[in-house]
């Protein structure tokens, strides 16, 4: 009998301007984890708080295991608070910075979801397995106070995961009911592993015509794709670019997709009406189950039930273009994708 199990992991604490790692030890096959994150903090008369504040307080996570393969490595704690409130809306509980002088706890909590149901805690399409280690290490990064705004003291952070695992009666048969009945890039038998990269560019100059590039990773599949656009001063903005693409192949003559921005900000308006105008600032999402007309050279579609299959494709074959109005403008790109293993 296969079930699942949520067990919630001792609290640690978590050091201010420094980066902590905490073991997730015997974690067995999980199919998300959550990491409730708390952060005291006393506010001043007349505090102001900073955009994103509580997110640019909490930096960055990794995850990775005691081989030191890594499966989640997001440098920028916006890209997956803003993935989760578009495709998982209501499922984390991430406070909003307090003006009001006084003492305060907050809860920033990250949600590490490994499948492509979101909403399914016990979601089995992929998985962060975990039958052959003994422990995932997941490492957090902290800013300092003056991250949150101004007019904020922090107090003594914590961390407590909780995660979701598989529980079999029989490991070895019933482990191989929940494996992908065929693998596109090498065969079958494979487990699909959840793998969340995050890609940083900076561009010196401006550039029109999609002529400034972003490579896409090769050798996984990807299902959503979180673009975050920032200007030189590192705020979400959508004065700094004007068109965006994605080339597949590489050498078409023409994009295979191809929007201005003003379009892209009203697609993610009308598809996320809950969702305030300003917390989109910056902000699209590719999701590539739609884009079936990305084709190999023999009018192939690269999108498969995992997601759009970049195995057996060359380093630069997938590009993303944009034209870019500023200098010193990053681009942030949070893939949620899946990779074979074991």
């Amino acid at each position: 009998m296969i079930k699942s199990t949520i067990t919630t992991k001792p609290t640690s604490p978590l050091v201010k301007n420094d980066r902590t790692t905490i073991a997730v030890k015997n974690p067995g096959d999980i199919t998300e984890i959550l990491l409730e994150i708390i952060v005291p903090v006393t506010v001043a008369a007349g505090a102001v708080p900073a955009v994103d504040g509580l997110e640019k307080y909490i930096r960055a996570i990794s995850m990775y295991d005691e081989n030191g393969k890594t499966l989640v490595n997001i440098q920028d704690i916006r890209l997956i608070r803003k993935f989760t409130d578009i495709v998982m809306p209501g499922r984390v509980r991430f406070d909003t910075l307090p003006t009001v002088a006084g003492p305060y706890t907050l809860h920033a909590n990250i949600l590490l979801h490994a499948g492509r149901k979101y909403d399914d805690y016990e979601d089995m399409s992929c998985l962060f397995p975990g039958q052959n280690i003994t422990a995932y290490n997941i490492d957090i990064a902290l800013g300092v106070d003056t991250d949150l705004g101004t007019g904020y003291t922090v107090g003594a952070p914590t961390i407590t995961p909780t995660p979701t695992r598989i529980v079999y009666d029989n490991p070895i048969s019933e482990r191989g009911k929940i494996l992908m009945d065929g693998n596109p890039a090498s065969g079958s038998g494979r487990v699909f592993t959840a793998n969340m990269i995050a890609d940083r560019t900076t561009f010196t100059n401006t550039a029109a015509n999609l002529s400034q590039i972003i490579e896409v990773p090769v050798a996984r599949f990807y299902m959503k794709s979180l673009l975050m656009v920032l200007n030189a001063a590192n705020q979400r903005s959508d004065n700094v670019v004007s068109r965006l693409c994605i080339r597949y192949p590489r050498d078409m003559a023409a994009t295979s997709i191809d929007l201005n921005w003003t379009a892209a900000q009203q697609y993610m308006a009308r598809t996320n009406p809950n969702i305030a105008a300003s917390d989109l600032t910056g902000l699209y999402l590719i999701d590539w189950s739609r884009h079936k007309h990305l084709k190999d050279e023999a009018d192939k579609s690269r999108v498969v039930a995992q997601g759009f299959n970049t195995y057996d494709l060359e380093k630069g074959v997938v590009e993303i273009g944009v034209s870019n109005n500023e200098q010193g403008s990053i681009y942030m790109f949070s893939h949620f994708s899946v990779a074979t293993s074991e």
